[in-house]
């Protein structure tokens, strides 16, 4: 059904269609869901509740905060952090928990390495977002991204038609 190595931590509820490879020291939590063809590279968090659309693929190191919700075909490089509380801290008595606010991102979307997107944001599909950009506002369907913070490039969109 799907193929795995040694030395990785996987729920028993994880649900993985045909064709997902995940690799060494990852982890996925309760109640993820691969579509079929799903790759996750060594080192990976996937937290509680994810979705990972058909196709895609998370490189090493990159972290999922519960509830993240990623579409088909899109790329995730090395050491992407996807955050969901904008305001951590350690939990106290008389605090109440943080409501989790994970970010969105749609088909065909591509995050370079080493980008941070912090919590409730959308990605739209086809966005691109260049590696190490630190990504503080949504961005549009088929945009380009930059920098810290994340700004948008000028030139031709992404597209269906111009996976450029």
């Amino acid at each position: 059904m799907f193929r795995y190595t040694n030395n990785r931590d996987i729920h028993q509820s994880v649900q993985c269609g045909l064709g997902c490879t995940i690799w060494a020291f990852s982890v996925l939590c309760a109640d993820v869901v691969l579509e079929a063809n799903v790759v996750i590279g060594s080192h990976c968090f996937v937290g509680k509740g994810c979705h990972l659309g058909e196709g895609t693929r998370l490189q090493s190191f990159v972290f999922l905060p519960p509830h993240t919700q990623i579409g088909a075909y899109c790329f995730l490089g090395p050491g992407v952090i996807c955050t969901d509380d904008p305001y951590p801290t350690v939990k106290q008595p008389d605090v109440p928990l943080y409501t989790p606010n994970p970010p969105t991102i749609e088909h065909h979307a591509s995050i370079g390495a080493g980008v941070i997107i912090l919590p409730g944001i959308h990605i739209g599909a086809y966005a691109l977002v260049g590696a190490g950009a630190v990504v503080t506002h949504d961005v549009p369907a088929g945009a380009k991204v930059c920098g810290n913070p994340a700004r948008r490039m000028a030139g031709q969109q992404r597209t269906r038609d111009a996976n450029l």
